[in-house]
């Protein structure tokens, strides 16, 4: 399966600013040069911490990343929501980016639920609580 095509203008225009060549920011970036053409030519998708290193060897704050690495379709521009790419094989769908990050602290609890019947077949529950003791997530799965 081939990625969606991606538009890399933005990000080759910051590289010829930069004066660096694709070589020298797969090398700075830690990405092989081979694997950066192809990532360049959308035949394989960059991951998050492909994207965080090339903004960082480029000085492009990371919350401006969507605009360098954006969904190709044609003239028409893609207003920023709708930048997607859909992996088939796994039936997900990738944003084009993240708009804000930040690390947090959480308390993560994680327990035995369910009595083992069919109709309350045993599970782990993990929960997400703030250090505030609001609970903020509650995930589950098979044991």
């Amino acid at each position: 399966m081939t990625p969606t095509p991606m538009d890399y203008t933005r990000l080759l225009q910051r590289m010829k600013e930069c004066g660096m060549t694709q070589s020298e920011l797969a090398k700075a970036a830690g990405i092989k040069p081979e694997r950066m053409k192809q990532k360049l030519n959308s035949l394989l998708m960059f991951t998050a911490r492909e994207v965080e290193n090339i903004c960082r060897v480029l000085d492009v704050p990371l919350i401006q990343h969507g605009d360098f690495f954006c969904v190709e379709k044609g003239d028409e521009e893609i207003p920023k929501a709708k930048q997607v790419s859909v992996d088939e094989k796994r039936n997900v769908a990738r944003p084009r980016g993240t708009d804000s990050a930040e690390v947090i602290k959480v308390i993560k609890t994680v327990g035995l639920e369910g009595s083992g019947t069919p109709d309350d077949p045993c599970r782990l529950q993990t929960k997400y609580w703030s250090l505030n003791g609001e609970l903020l997530a509650v995930g589950y799965s098979e044991s």
